[in-house]
């Protein structure tokens, strides 16, 4: 479900390790860091990664 800029989905539990960025390069076998450092809000509001 999305509404305004949230995004609800399934199937993720806390702790569990995902991407926050960059999804469309996703591929198998693709090298990916991982970083236990929060990331903060403002850098992912409409995020402009490569």
């Amino acid at each position: 479900m999305i509404e305004g800029n949230t995004t609800q989905v399934t199937g993720v539990n806390p702790g569990d390790v995902v991407a926050n960025s960059s999804f469309d390069k996703l591929q198998d076998n693709a090298k990916v860091s991982v970083s236990n450092k929060p990331i903060p809000a403002a850098a992912t509001a409409g995020s402009s990664a490569p």
